[in-house]
């Protein structure tokens, strides 16, 4: 009937324009789960490439999802931070999933290019220019070089969960 139409709706358009009329709805069917979204600091939700809430921002609690894969990006331009994860939610289903970061505040003189590399990973990753970048919570190897390359240095760092590290003197 109308409630299986609902959850088809919100399977295929979790951000869809009627989304949030739809997940009222169905707050009670058998077939949704209850997820709540939550981040270091506050993010925008995606979920399969779509925006979750124009307004919203994490902590979202109880988003009333059909069950189904979903790949769920959390965005937080102010830090220049994206993470995305892949949900299997299933019928009934209430959890939580989260995204923890920490963030580097970069203020040296003369500025530097950045590159971190996770303790025990492979490879570094251009973090750039930025000032302020956000970066999944752990043990970091960070690289800082000035354009001219008169000065770099590595610092070994560890960025926790909705914390900020100050880099602001060159060693």
């Amino acid at each position: 009937g109308e409630q299986d139409y609902y959850v088809k709706y919100l399977r295929m358009r979790p951000g869809g324009r009627l989304a949030a009329l739809v997940r009222k709805k169905l707050k009670t069917h058998p077939k949704v789960a209850k997820i709540t979204f939550q981040a270091s600091f506050p993010c925008m939700v995606f979920i399969n490439r779509g925006l979750l809430d124009n307004k919203a921002r994490t902590p979202m609690k109880d988003v009333v999802l059909p069950s189904g894969e979903y790949t769920v990006v959390f965005y937080n331009r102010k830090y220049h931070f994206g993470k995305k994860v892949r949900i299997q939610v299933k019928p009934g289903e209430k959890r939580v999933v989260k995204a923890e970061f920490g963030v580097l505040d970069i203020k040296l003189t003369p500025w530097a290019r950045v590159r971190a590399m996770r303790v025990g990973g492979r490879g570094w990753r251009d973090l750039g220019l930025w000032e302020t970048v956000g970066l999944p919570a752990g043990q970091y190897k960070v690289h800082f070089k000035t354009d001219d390359g008169k000065k770099s240095m590595t610092r070994n760092i560890r960025l926790k969960p909705g914390k900020r590290v100050l880099v602001n003197r060159w060693q």
